[in-house]
C-alpha cells in the first residue's frame, strides 16, 4: 500500500534542511529489503524554505539508471500539470 511507502516530515524554519533529509535518507534506505519485498520508500518534506520535497529512494533491481531520467523527467512533468490545475 502506497502509505506503508511514504512518510511526512515537517522542516522546521531553522532546521539545516540538508541534515534533515539526509538522517531521513539514511533510515529509508534501511528499510528497503529486497528480500521482503520492500523495494522503494519515500519522503515527503513540507516546510523547506515554503517548498515541498519529495524524496525518492529505489532499489536498483527497480529500476536502472537510464529509466531514473525517464522517471525524473515525467514526475517533473507531473508536477507542473498538477502545479498548474
Amino acid at each position: 500500500a502506497a502509505g506503508e511507502l511514504l512518510s511526512r516530515t515537517d522542516i522546521a524554519p531553522d532546521a539545516d534542511v540538508a541534515a534533515v533529509i539526509g538522517d531521513s535518507a539514511r533510515r529509508v534506505i534501511d528499510e528497503i529489503d529486497p528480500r521482503a519485498g520492500a523495494m522503494m520508500r519515500a519522503v515527503w518534506f513540507d516546510g523547506a524554505a515554503n517548498r515541498q520535497l519529495l524524496l525518492l529512494t529505489i532499489h536498483h533491481l527497480v529500476v536502472d539508471v537510464v529509466s531514473w531520467h525517464i522517471l525524473l523527467s515525467d514526475l517533473a512533468e507531473g508536477w507542473r500539470s498538477m502545479r498548474a490545475g
